[in-house]
């Protein structure tokens, strides 16, 4: 565990972690507000779920395959959307995930 000082300023919550990546990758405001809505989706889903906040980074890839599952068969999401929502939710290869 990561010990912390008495001066170190508190580490941002995850949304603004996200946003703030996003601002670093000059993405578009409408862009970065579109991503955090998918994100708080997802998050909402698994408080449901589990019946309490989870981190995303303890979720598996069968959690997240959940996750779209669940738009496009409960929600009726468009297959082009849930591709987007996936590219917001999963890392390619050579970049971390924005959460």
């Amino acid at each position: 565990m990561e010990e912390r000082r008495i001066n170190d300023p508190p580490k941002p919550k995850l949304i603004d972690q996200v946003c703030n990546k996003m601002r670093l990758l000059n993405l578009a405001k409408s862009t970065e507000k579109a991503d955090v809505s998918w994100i708080l989706g997802f998050l909402l889903y698994y408080q449901e779920i589990e019946g309490n906040w989870v981190y995303p980074n303890d979720l598996s890839d069968a959690d997240i395959e959940a996750w779209l599952t669940h738009l496009a068969v409960k929600r009726r999401v468009a297959s082009s959307t849930i591709n987007q929502n996936a590219a917001t939710t999963v890392a390619d290869e050579n970049e971390k995930p924005l959460f």
